[in-house]
């Protein structure tokens, strides 16, 4: 019998699932979760030896030695942990500058490959600006960063620019006072390569990737995700000393909680439907993480759950009490400063779960923002066709029922097209993301398995003509007896069908001319299969951009009433 560990910790509590192979099959075997305080170096480890020894307990199997160190296999005959994967979700950023030659060959590439890594970017400079030396020196001194990363410049281009910036680079590195030493990431101008690393002198806190843009100028950001790994590794663990001791412990690399769930994203769309996309959602108190892979690639952006004007309006928009705006403030800050807060009353409720609508909203603006070609308007809602969209998160699972967590997602998102939503409450995806490397067929065999809560298939209707009597007609085959159940779907509707214990229901979509399902034009149907979910087959045909009311009451009322059509 094999054992696998993956340990994802963040700011105040440790997480581990733990995965065996017995007889070529892969399980989950145990999962446990132990509290501590980042901020105190010295409670990670009895925590984590405490939450190992759960794990000793009800798998039957030691995994500490008589020293409290962690056994890897073939350690003193016995069976120990196989392969170990340890992902980090905090919420403090890494504070990050770019160099780039120019906007658009780049700083937006820069962007998308930081929007992996937990990136807060401080500073960006163009070299095609007219800045002087001494001004990008104090640019760079004055923005206190942690990761410096550059790019840009053909491998036969002009490099004046590019080798200015490598020596303030070096001043910078060896001169200017800082909090912590800077990873400096290169993956620009292969030709500067050698020049590079012999000139900034910075010895392990050098990276060298590959250039971005190859030889034909397509970009591809992964040729530089080995060396933002290595960044991001040296980087937290200077911000989180007593991460070292860890670390060691586990031998194996910490890398970011996002990069795990994008490695899934990825390998989920590899195995999806053509022309269609596979989007993750990461919900926690603390941020938002958002990762949509397709056969174009990965797109991914990652924020704290910052209380700022246009996230208050839009928790204000979501509420499903009439709250002024200064009330949601004042609830919103408070939970700020006392985290362990409960929600008692419905108003409380109400702004927790438009706070979580606002959020996402919010992360799909973000990505927007550093992919253009992201398929997304923040009136309209989310426009690339999606299927499944994953849902996880503290946010998105902790004392929420089914429907409640369903329509935070279809009222922060508004997809269009016909979706599967389903929810990884023991966050599988970060675990096996971070054992993926390591252990392949474990992640092929866990996804084969049911591993999340399917909570329903979603139909969202697009039509160019929102007054049609009848948007959408829909034919379902009931059971053996071949008998039919029929309804029919009108604009602003949202309709829940159960399916409960109907194993692939059959269903028969028959839109009007100008309503479009996704399905590659409007007016076109077809059968789709539903599987057994706990909220069945929901058809939301509410107008996009939503149709609502300006009044407080009325706006609040009819949030409650689509709540209640999902579920109560």
């Amino acid at each position: 019998m094999s054992h696998f560990l993956s340990l994802n910790l963040n700011t105040n509590q440790l997480n581990s699932l733990l995965f065996e192979k017995q007889a070529g099959l892969y399980s989950l075997c145990s999962a446990a979760s132990q509290d501590f305080d980042l901020r105190d170096p010295d409670s990670l480890m009895p925590a984590f030896r405490e939450m190992l020894q759960t794990l000793e307990t009800e798998s039957g199997t030691t995994f500490l030695d008589k020293d409290h160190r962690v056994i890897h296999t073939g350690f003193d005959g016995t069976d120990g942990l196989n392969a170990i994967g340890f992902s980090f979700s905090a919420v403090r950023p890494i504070r990050m500058a770019l160099i780039g030659i120019s906007e658009a060959y780049s700083l937006s590439s820069l962007r998308r490959l930081v929007s992996l890594f937990d990136a807060e970017v401080v500073l960006e400079m163009r070299l095609q600006d007219p800045l002087s030396q001494s001004q990008q020196l104090q640019a760079l001194s004055n923005a206190d960063i942690e990761m410096l990363v550059i790019a840009g410049g053909s491998e036969e281009g002009a490099s004046r620019a590019l080798r200015n910036a490598i020596e303030n680079t070096r001043l910078f590195y060896h001169i200017m006072p800082k909090s912590i030493q800077p990873q400096i990431v290169y993956a620009g101008n292969q030709i500067l390569a050698d020049y590079a690393r012999i000139e900034i002198e910075a010895g392990d806190d050098f990276h060298l990737a590959p250039n971005l843009r190859n030889a034909e100028g397509q970009e591809d950001l992964s040729v530089a995700w080995k060396a933002m790994l290595n960044a991001y590794e040296r980087v937290r663990l200077q911000q989180y000393p007593q991460l070292r001791e860890l670390r060691a412990q586990l031998r194996t690399p910490l890398m970011p909680a996002s990069f795990a769930l994008g490695r899934m994203a990825r390998f989920i769309a590899k195995l999806g439907k053509a022309g269609k996309s596979v989007l993750l959602a990461d919900l926690s108190e603390e941020k938002t993480t958002l990762l949509l892979a397709n056969e174009d690639g990965l797109m991914a952006t990652s924020h704290p759950n910052a209380i700022d004007d246009d996230t208050l309006l839009k928790t204000q928009f979501y509420c499903s009490q009439n709250l002024s705006s200064l009330e949601v403030a004042e609830y919103l800050h408070n939970k700020k400063l006392f985290p362990q807060q409960l929600a008692v009353t419905i108003s409380d409720f109400a702004v927790e779960q438009a706070w979580s609508r606002a959020n996402l909203w919010r992360g799909l603006c973000a990505m927007k923002a550093v992919f253009p070609r992201f398929k997304f308007d923040d009136t309209a809602g989310l426009k690339e066709a999606c299927d499944p969209i994953i849902l996880s998160g503290s946010r998105l699972s902790q004392d929420l029922e089914p429907h409640q967590i369903l329509a935070i997602a279809l009222d922060g998102f508004l997809p269009h097209s016909i979706s599967t939503f389903a929810l990884d409450e023991k966050q599988i995806l970060v675990a096996l993301g971070a054992l993926a490397e390591k252990e392949p067929l474990l992640v092929v065999q866990m996804l084969e398995l049911e591993s999340f809560r399917n909570l329903a298939s979603v139909v969202s209707l697009s039509s160019q003509d929102y007054e049609e009597s009848s948007l959408l007609d829909l034919e379902m085959v009931l059971g053996e007896e071949d008998t039919r159940a029929y309804h029919q779907v009108s604009r602003g509707q949202l309709l829940k069908i159960e399916t409960a214990g109907k194993e692939d229901l059959r269903v028969y979509l028959a839109p009007s001319a100008r309503t479009d399902l996704g399905m590659g034009m409007p007016g076109l149907g077809g059968w789709i299969t539903v599987p057994n979910a706990e909220l069945g087959l929901v058809i939301d045909a509410r107008e996009r951009p939503i149709s609502i009311s300006d009044n407080p009451e009325t706006r609040a009322k009819k949030w409650r009433d689509w709540l209640w059509e999902l579920g109560g």
